[in-house]
């Protein structure tokens, strides 16, 4: 069964009276909310618009992009994979020797130094990204 916004936000504002009912439980150590069910370049712009004032980093998996916005002491952030929403662009390599540890060898390689342009796609005209 599927959500709509509607209940979401609902559930949300009966969990905050919650909380303003009983201000000694103890609150979540990590409180933001973290949305993962968004998938296409449609949808980061659509997020963008939506949040007004959005701020992007890079997720703690380095495959990731996050557009956030601070409500308050929480962060409402939306996942995307990089790889769909931003252009990468290799800007050169690097050599990268060969590691022996007992056991395991890692080969020589070469190593791309790559950038990511996230803010073509996101950048909207009615939408702030900072």
């Amino acid at each position: 069964m599927s959500m709509t916004a509607h209940e979401y936000a609902a559930g949300l504002r009966q969990i905050a009276d919650w909380y303003e009912e009983h201000p000694m439980i103890p609150v979540p150590h990590i409180p933001d909310i973290q949305v993962f069910n968004v998938h296409t370049q449609e949808d980061a712009a659509s997020v963008a618009r939506a949040l007004g004032h959005v701020q992007k980093r890079p997720g703690l998996d380095t495959g990731l992009l996050v557009l956030y916005r601070p409500f308050g002491a929480i962060n409402l952030e939306f996942y995307f994979t990089r790889s769909v929403v931003c252009t990468r662009r290799v800007t050169g390599t690097v050599e990268v020797p060969e590691v022996v540890i007992p056991a395991h060898t890692r080969a020589a390689h070469t190593r791309e130094i790559v950038e990511w342009d996230c803010g073509s796609i996101l950048a909207r005209e009615d939408a702030e990204v900072v």
